[in-house]
């Protein structure tokens, strides 16, 4: 029991000094910021910007559709062997 004592401290000890030892070093985040200030953003009109907003809520709305609804006791997909409704179901 001794020995393990002093194996502990001695790990204790070790981990301290290994703390108190490290240096920080603190970079100027220099390449972002610089980045972001030459590069402008780019123009897009309003009717572009709306349009491709409308399309992408479209493809949403598809994939949902698309997508098979799983019946709550219906084996889960995921392979577990449980219900739906116990595994990946459990939180919906």
């Amino acid at each position: 029991y001794n020995i393990f004592q002093e194996m502990v401290n001695s790990i204790k000890e070790e981990v301290v000094k290994f703390i108190y030892k490290v240096r920080i070093k603190r970079e100027k985040p220099q390449g972002i910021s610089q980045v972001r200030r030459e590069t402008p953003a780019p123009m897009v009109s309003s009717s572009i910007r709306s349009s491709s907003f409308i399309k992408t809520k479209k493809l949403k709305e598809a994939d949902k559709k698309k997508k098979k609804k799983i019946g709550r006791n219906a084996p889960c997909p995921c392979g577990s062997g449980l219900k739906y409704k116990y595994c990946c179901g459990k939180n919906r």
